[in-house]
């Protein structure tokens, strides 16, 4: 199965997801030589003497900072500059990203306006039986249910007992006289 929590996030967020073309090392041509610099100018100083994680980091850290502040002739600035001039068209995270990458599973609701997520059954809002809901949950806690793209809710743990208890209506297959 797969897992659309990255595809379902990004919509809601609003921004486009694309991937460079497989095998084309043109398409990809900014990071590839960020990666050969990388290669060149960090890893070939460092030498074969391996270092602790703390100065590799330290390092790192003084390398991005060069990397960033000194002047690149084919953009005639330092990357620095170019980021900055472009400042306004970054928009910044929201606070709450979790609820936008949640997993997704479809359930059909039963007559007894219930679903069955992860061995729990869930109480669905009335008038949804025999639908098929589309949930969205972080945890078991906290599942929210969808139909048409719009919510209906958080749903809560069904009550076993009241649920058996309740009174619904015949299903239409099922309503007729005796035999």
């Amino acid at each position: 199965m797969r897992d659309h929590r990255l595809k379902l996030g990004l919509t809601e967020l609003q921004v486009h997801l694309s991937y460079a073309k497989v095998y084309s090392p043109t398409s990809k041509a900014k990071i590839e030589r960020f990666f050969s610099s990388v290669r060149m100018q960090f890893l070939s100083p460092l030498g074969e003497e391996p270092l602790d994680l703390y100065e590799l980091n330290k390092a790192w850290k003084l390398y991005l900072q060069h990397y960033n502040t000194r002047f690149h002739s084919g953009i005639k600035a330092t990357q620095l500059e170019v980021y900055l001039n472009e400042i306004e068209a970054i928009r910044p995270a929201l606070p709450q990203m979790k609820p936008y990458f949640r997993s997704y599973e479809k359930r059909k609701v039963s007559l007894a306006r219930t679903v069955s997520l992860n061995n729990r059954q869930y109480e669905v809002p009335t008038g949804y039986a025999g639908l098929t809901l589309d949930l969205r949950f972080s945890n078991a806690e906290h599942v929210e249910a969808f139909y048409q793209d719009k919510s209906i809710g958080i749903l809560t743990l069904c009550d076993q007992i009241a649920n058996s208890r309740a009174r619904r209506q015949s299903s239409p297959s099922f309503a007729g006289g005796d035999k």
